[in-house]
């Protein structure tokens, strides 16, 4: 079954998640749970991708283009409709 999310909310795990204020498991859900808004669930799978896309080094999530890329995707979310 697929979450029901808006921007803002999705806006929200990304931010939380570059700022390391997320939750345990918050990121883990956020990023293998299917969302219905098909804008939101492509975010989803562009996080999901970003390690395999932007190896990371060392123990981060992913590389440093990969971290631009989530503030780039926090931008567009939080751009006004």
């Amino acid at each position: 079954m697929a979450a029901r999310m808006t921007r803002e909310e999705a806006a929200g795990y990304i931010e939380r998640f570059l700022a390391g204020t997320d939750g345990p498991k918050e990121w883990d859900w956020f990023i293998t749970v299917r969302k219905k808004d098909p804008e939101i669930e492509k975010i989803r799978l562009i996080c999901a991708g970003l390690p395999e896309a932007y190896p990371p080094i060392g123990r981060e999530y992913c590389g440093p283009s990969g971290l631009r890329v989530l503030r780039e995707l926090l931008h567009e979310l939080r751009r006004p409709e």
